[in-house]
């Protein structure tokens, strides 16, 4: 409940009580990041997935203000891209943002696909 306290959607205890109803129901998936240096929980994204229409759409995250924000944010969603490799991953209103710059970083860091013969792949 830490990280989650963190959000302003989740500053009453009301409404992180009713959160955390949504996850144990199973209603709301929760992902935790842990630190490979000191083994502690330092970040968490908060999603729900509809296996239907193969889409997994985030709703929050939250880091431990000790670490890199972004760093771990897009650590966080390139891993749910690789656990749901056949999924769309969007995001709430409130992430648009962090997505959109996530998405830039995977555009910057992906490695170019260089053809030496000069025909299409």
């Amino acid at each position: 409940m830490g990280l989650l306290s963190y959000l302003d959607a989740y500053k009453s205890m009301d409404d992180l009580m009713a959160e955390m109803k949504r996850i144990k129901a199973g209603k709301r998936q929760l992902y935790l990041w842990r630190d490979e240096e000191t083994d502690n929980i330092v970040g968490i994204i908060g999603f729900d997935q509809d296996e239907e229409k193969e889409l997994v759409l985030v709703r929050y995250s939250s880091v431990n203000p000790s670490f890199d924000q972004n760093e771990i944010i897009y650590a966080m969603l390139t891993a749910l891209t690789q656990e749901f490799p056949m999924y769309t991953i969007s995001g709430s209103l409130a992430m648009s943002d962090i997505l959109k710059g996530w998405a830039l970083h995977e555009q910057r860091t992906m490695p170019h696909i260089i053809h030496h013969d000069g025909e299409g792949l």
